[in-house]
């Protein structure tokens, strides 16, 4: 259930986002970066999701790395779109769309149950 909200999730802003940057007669090289970067980390993001519910369970470490990506996703979107200190209106929507997901994804993440492991079995 949560792996595919994250993938229904990451797909709708990844649409979103190519929609805003194919709008106008051009994509910036800002743009680009902050695109192809927010896509890569979103596909880091499914990809860790993906593996770690293979088995149905999932634990604290594995939850607090999902927030991990999460917060990356937002994170590096920040650091691409000011590295120039020049922010555009079409930067602007990106990072409105990225901020949605992101908040969405929280949610998400806020909601996993943590399977909690007996260590007292592994002695």
């Amino acid at each position: 259930m949560v792996r595919n909200l994250i993938d229904v999730i990451a797909l709708k802003c990844k649409n979103d986002l190519f929609k805003i940057a194919m709008a106008d007669s051009g994509l910036s090289q800002d743009e680009e970066q902050l695109l192809n970067t927010t896509i890569q980390n979103l596909q880091e993001l499914r990809n860790y999701v993906r593996n770690i519910f293979s088995d149905g369970k999932i634990d604290q470490v594995e939850k607090d790395n999902i927030s991990f990506f999460v917060d990356k996703i937002g994170k590096d979107s920040i650091i691409i779109a000011f590295h120039d200190k020049i922010l555009t209106r079409d930067e602007k929507l990106l990072l409105q769309i990225i901020k949605k997901t992101v908040i969405e994804l929280k949610k998400i993440v806020a909601e996993i149950k943590v399977d909690i492991l007996d260590s007292s079995l592994n002695l």
